[in-house]
């Protein structure tokens, strides 16, 4: 049987977070794990490579526990939040570099 989308989000957080995967529970803050900013681009980039879903980066601070990650991406796997690749949840490099 597979993983839950919930084990493998705190899979991934916990191997962004360098921790052992038993070391990181789905309601832990990832911030008070040690999470940083790099570590946070890092978290969304490998969700959307992983998963298949782009949470902004305001998502992660609304919901900065693996579980309440899940939660958010299953919402906008429904169809009610976030993005999926390929689709803008907001100005990219390219629109922001652009209105200088």
């Amino acid at each position: 049987m597979g993983m839950s989308l919930r084990e493998r989000i705190v899979g991934i957080c916990a191997e962004v977070l360098d921790l052992p995967p038993q070391s990181v529970a789905a309601d832990q803050d990832l911030f008070d794990l040690g999470m940083q900013s790099l570590q946070m681009v890092t978290l969304l980039a490998r969700l959307q490579e992983e998963i298949g879903f782009a949470l902004a980066v305001e998502a992660l601070y609304e919901n900065p526990t693996p579980e309440l990650i899940a939660a958010q991406v299953e919402a906008g796997l429904a169809g009610t939040e976030g993005s999926r690749p390929g689709e803008s949840s907001g100005p990219t490099m390219t629109d922001a570099s652009t209105s200088c």
